[in-house]
């Protein structure tokens, strides 16, 4: 691949091509460059998505969100490009993934295709400003469309005999739904003679609502409840809650790995770019709770040395070892720098030969 289709495909795809890149973009300097800012402004987008979900008021997250875009220091094609994705992403993008099937048929005056469907291929010369102000119409149609399903929302209230729930899905999008519509939802799900689709959508609904809301303990809790009682082969929410639990310490190990090997049990329902990204993480992250709990293995045994602590430090080296083994043999399927997984490796084995 030539310099100029790797930064075509960079401009165009983002962080979802930098891996396919990387044989280009370790021999090429300019294009590694624009790969690694790349990363960062994602990371600038990442930052205000996460808080757009958290702060309150619509229209002050959007432009707060847009804002912080704008004013990241990227070229102008890079720009223009992440512009679109925050400004267009959070106005029309959060209702688009729902709306063409979460608005009834019922709503003449709302049109589907106008928001769920972006101008990013038609920008015109200043495609920033262009961005941006497509991104505020489709807000407002997404208002709209919201405004509309709440209206609907009210004259079908949910009832136990056969509720339609299609209304409330992008109004939990926003994490708006009403205290009582949130009571009839949980109750559907703790019924276990609600059909099991209506549970799996109305336990979904909650957790998006809960996450929209900034209700962290509340997701948390959803999440754990849905995983442990409704039937799903879908990986995405355990590689989630596994990703999420990670970030915390050694106290729910345990639980990062249980998540972790359930979501990488479901691992064939991705593909490409997304199962590479994904696989990679879990396996990283199983092999960091592992480490956690030997280490803490360790120090208990150092406190109070016995035969039981001694062989609780054994067992948590031996799963620590193993772990990052799975972690190493998989990294040198990608890209990806094998060393820090090797060197985990090594560090838990006693014999150098089980980590090459």
């Amino acid at each position: 691949m030539t310099c100029e289709e790797t930064r075509e495909a960079l401009l165009e795809g983002g962080m979802d091509e930098i891996d396919a890149l990387e044989p280009h973009l370790a021999t090429c300097v300019e294009c590694r460059a624009l790969a690694d800012r790349i990363r960062a402004h994602d990371a600038t987008i990442g930052r205000a998505l996460d808080g757009f979900a958290r702060r309150e008021g619509f229209d002050a997250a959007f432009q707060q969100a847009v804002a912080q875009v704008d004013r990241a220091d990227a070229p102008p094609a890079l720009r223009s490009r992440w512009s679109w994705v925050a400004a267009a992403g959070l106005a029309a993008a959060a209702v688009a993934i729902v709306v063409s099937r979460a608005l009834p048929t019922a709503v003449e005056d709302v049109s589907v295709e106008d928001v769920a469907e972006p101008a990013a291929s038609a920008l015109p010369p200043d495609p920033g400003k262009a961005a941006v102000e497509e991104a505020d119409r489709a807000r407002e149609r997404a208002r709209a469309a919201v405004d509309e399903a709440r209206r609907l929302a009210d004259e079908r209230a949910l009832a136990s005999d056969g509720a339609d729930l299609t209304p409330l899905e992008p109004v939990a999008l926003l994490g708006s739904l009403a205290a009582e519509d949130v009571a009839t939802l949980d109750a559907w799900v703790e019924d276990m003679a609600t059909p099991p689709n209506d549970r799996d959508r109305a336990s979904r609904m909650l957790i998006v609502n809960a996450f929209a809301a900034g209700q962290t303990v509340e997701w948390e809790r959803l999440v754990h409840r849905h995983l442990t009682t409704l039937p799903d082969d879908d990986p995405d929410l355990a590689y989630k809650y596994a990703l999420h639990l990670s970030k915390k310490g050694v106290a729910v190990a345990e639980d990062v790995i249980r998540w972790s090997d359930v979501a990488l049990d479901r691992r064939a329902k991705w593909t490409g770019n997304t199962y590479m990204a994904r696989v990679y993480s879990l396996y990283k992250i199983r092999a960091g709770a592992a480490q956690k709990l030997w280490q803490a293995a360790e120090d208990a045994q150092a406190r109070t040395p016995s035969d039981a602590t001694r062989s609780d430090a054994s067992v948590a080296r031996v799963r620590t070892k193993r772990f990052a083994r799975e972690w190493l043999d998989f990294t040198r399927t990608t890209p990806k720098d094998a060393s820090v997984p090797q060197a985990l490796c090594l560090s838990a084995a006693t014999d150098p030969a089980d980590c090459e």
